[in-house]
């Protein structure tokens, strides 16, 4: 189960694609899938870098620095979708 709720997935599918589709309840639950899995994986980067600065506290630059380092890496992307396609079946 996804943390990112079905109806939150669908209104970032018709934000972009400004309206002009319908969304399949499938490509919704799928969406929520993905962006919890980019979520975790973004969130577990930034407490490494938190506790290596020797802090207790993720904060914002590390969210970034994670981002960076996920995207230019694009393990992000793959183990994202990875995961979603387990989930799926």
């Amino acid at each position: 189960m996804s943390i990112i709720a079905h109806a939150t997935a669908e209104k970032v599918i018709r934000e972009g694609t400004n309206n002009r589709l319908r969304v399949g309840a499938d490509a919704a639950d799928y969406l929520a899938k993905v962006l919890d899995e980019i979520g975790k994986e973004i969130s577990r980067k930034a407490g490494e870098l938190s506790e290596h600065d020797g802090r207790k506290t993720v904060k914002e630059e590390d969210i970034v620095k994670a981002l960076r380092i996920a995207f230019s890496e694009d393990l992000l992307a793959k183990a994202a979708l990875q995961r979603a396609r387990t989930a799926k079946k």
